[in-house]
C-alpha cells in the first residue's frame, strides 16, 4: 500500500518484517526484498519484533493490543490486551519467553 511504515525489525536470519498504519504487518526477504507474507491486523501497527527464533512476530497496534503470529502460517496464536493505551514499543527476553511492551 502507500501507508507509512511505522516500525522494522529484523529476525535472526533473512527475514525482516514491517508494520504499517495501514494496518498490515508484512514479512519480507531480507536477501530478495519479496513480500512473503502480508498479515492483517485490527488497528494501525505501530510495532514490531520477531521472536528470538524468528518463529512469531509480536505486532503492537494502537488500540492497545498486541498479536503474536505464526510466521510461517500466517495465524494468530495469541492476542495480548489490557494496555490502557496504544502500545508504541515492544521485544522479547532473549530466551523467548517474556514480552516486554
Amino acid at each position: 500500500g502507500n501507508s507509512s511504515i511505522g516500525s522494522t525489525g529484523f529476525a535472526d536470519g533473512p527475514l525482516l518484517a514491517t508494520g504499517s498504519a495501514d494496518k498490515t504487518a508484512r514479512v519480507w526477504s531480507a536477501t530478495t526484498g519479496e513480500c512473503l507474507r502480508t498479515l492483517e491486523a485490527p488497528s494501525p501497527i505501530s510495532a514490531v519484533a520477531f521472536s528470538p527464533a524468528g518463529t512469531h512476530l509480536l505486532t503492537c497496534c494502537g488500540d492497545g493490543h498486541c498479536l503474536i503470529w505464526n510466521v510461517e502460517s500466517g495465524d494468530v496464536e495469541m492476542v495480548l490486551s489490557g494496555h490502557a493505551g496504544g502500545v508504541c514499543a515492544a521485544d522479547w527476553s532473549d530466551d523467548g519467553q517474556l514480552i516486554v511492551t
